[in-house]
């Protein structure tokens, strides 16, 4: 009987804890340039930065806060080129990908390289 108890314990807390997973899949520290692989069916290569007008801390800021990239994403078997902006998502048939942020710090000494940024994007499956 105990043992009965101890399975249908263990099997109510993987159930709890299945349902506690996030349901997304998020690639972090991508460079400009690399392919990440999100699933079997979603890649991205950024290839540029359009737009960063990201403000820094130290600053009174009256710009707008805005990083753009442009990058190719690869979905089911076809070449689409986006401009991805920092949280913004963009709807896919299958789901939702976002440019949810970046661990480079914003500059206000003017242009980052492009060698120095690290973006993290997030796929949410419908």
């Amino acid at each position: 009987m105990k043992a009965i108890l101890l399975i249908g314990a263990a099997l109510a807390s993987a159930t709890a804890m299945a349902s506690d997973a996030p349901n997304y899949v998020q690639q972090n520290d991508v460079r400009i340039f690399e392919r990440a692989d999100i699933t079997g069916d979603l890649a991205i290569t950024a290839f540029g930065i359009m737009r960063d007008t990201r403000c820094t801390e130290r600053v009174i800021c009256f710009r707008e806060d805005r990083l753009v990239v442009a990058a190719i994403v690869q979905h089911r078997g076809r070449d689409r080129e986006f401009a991805l902006e920092l949280g913004q998502p963009v709807q896919f048939d299958g789901g939702v990908l976002t440019l949810v942020s970046t661990s480079t710090p914003p500059s206000d000494a003017g242009a980052i390289p492009l060698k120095y940024y690290r973006l993290n994007f997030r796929w949410q499956p419908d």
